[in-house]
């Protein structure tokens, strides 16, 4: 069963990779392999940073934490935004594009 998205960004990547964690594949889009762990996190690997590696439907979690830290500072850099966004009533824009310069690229 898929947990709520706070619960999602409330784990940490830790939590997330721990105890032999699984990962599983779910669709490709935009370039981008999209996996699920198992607390029901979604997060994309680029297709770019593949090679010639073979990827799995079902993987240790381990294995994709650089992918799952990435996509978690993503989504806790939205959040905040979001807050700011809130408390300010103008300027979505200009937030999600300050989100997405430090992170350094766009989903």
């Amino acid at each position: 069963m898929m947990n709520s998205l706070k619960d999602m960004v409330n784990n940490n990547q830790r939590d997330m990779v721990n105890n032999n964690q699984r990962v599983f594949f779910r669709f490709y889009r935009d370039q981008n392999l999209w996996y699920t762990t198992e607390c029901g996190f979604e997060f994309p690997v680029p297709i770019s940073d593949i090679g010639n590696a073979t990827f799995l439907y079902e993987d240790r979690a381990i294995l994709f934490m650089r992918y799952i830290r990435k996509h978690l500072d993503l989504v806790n850099a939205a959040k905040k935004a979001v807050c700011e966004v809130s408390s300010q009533e103008d300027g979505t824009v200009t937030a999600l594009d300050r989100v997405y310069s430090q992170l350094g690229h766009r989903p």
